[in-house]
């Protein structure tokens, strides 16, 4: 007889397979099709080179440095600490994941299924993400408090 759960198994490797290689050309098909390439290339023209390399390098700053950050949140608050580039790599995946949920609620749901499922420690990487949203939001309001005293004369007020 045949093995259903092995048909399975080997229909839903197909499914991803067949996914794996279809879905990112079809986006990628999308995407251009949308792009007047008249417009964005007089846009690239005038663009300032320096401000477009500043843009370029910003983001994989930004993952870098999260990534150091999401690496000292474990080390100090759970004593262990995986390899910088795993985190990097993982904080980096779960940005895109992050894009398509609200709030990127993605990217700390995929940090905390990342860190449990090689630590097994799935509440203590909660608590983490939860101390740093918390240091977040300390430090915006900290920023208000500073910036605003700079600011208030710029602040239009209406009657």
């Amino acid at each position: 007889m045949f093995n259903t759960k092995k048909t399975i198994r080997n229909w839903l490797k197909s499914i991803y397979r067949i996914a794996y290689w279809t879905i990112p050309p079809v986006l990628l098909f999308l995407i251009l099709s949308r792009i007047n390439f008249r417009l964005f290339y007089q846009n690239l023209t005038n663009v300032n080179l320096w401000l477009l390399v500043i843009g370029i390098s910003y983001y994989p700053a930004v993952v870098c440095v999260s990534g150091i950050r999401w690496k000292i949140t474990l080390s100090e608050y759970f004593h262990y600490s995986p390899p910088l580039g795993y985190l990097v790599r993982h904080y980096w995946i779960g940005m895109a994941l992050g894009f398509f949920s609200p709030g990127q609620i993605g990217l700390d749901a995929y940090r905390v299924v990342v860190i449990g499922n090689r630590y097994h420690q799935y509440m203590q990487m909660i608590f983490a993400i939860l101390v740093e949203k918390t240091m977040a939001l300390l430090n915006a309001v900290l920023l208000v408090f500073c910036l605003y005293p700079l600011i208030k004369q710029f602040i239009v007020h209406q009657n």
